[in-house]
């Protein structure tokens, strides 16, 4: 059984749609970008919590969610290939 962590992981857009009230929306503004994600990691589940452009804002906020979750397992940043 693996232990519940935050990871850190980034990559470009290559497709985006978000779904509204209104019906679902492409956010070509977003293809091509660079981003990052925050997402908890549990046995079964995958959550993404946070996404956005700044890697040190990224590096923040996973610690920042490791903290308010009170996870012990370091975050996994998978851009610098380890625990950060």
């Amino acid at each position: 059984m693996a232990q519940e962590h935050i990871e850190l992981s980034g990559g470009i857009v290559t497709w985006s749609t978000s779904d509204r009230a209104a019906g679902r929306t492409i956010n070509a503004e977003l293809i091509g970008k660079q981003r990052f994600f925050v997402e908890v990691v549990t046995d079964d589940s995958r959550y993404c919590l946070w996404d956005g452009a700044d890697y040190d804002e990224a590096i923040r906020m996973a610690e920042e969610t490791r903290h308010s979750l009170n996870l012990e397992a370091p975050v996994r940043d998978t851009v610098a290939g380890g625990a950060s």
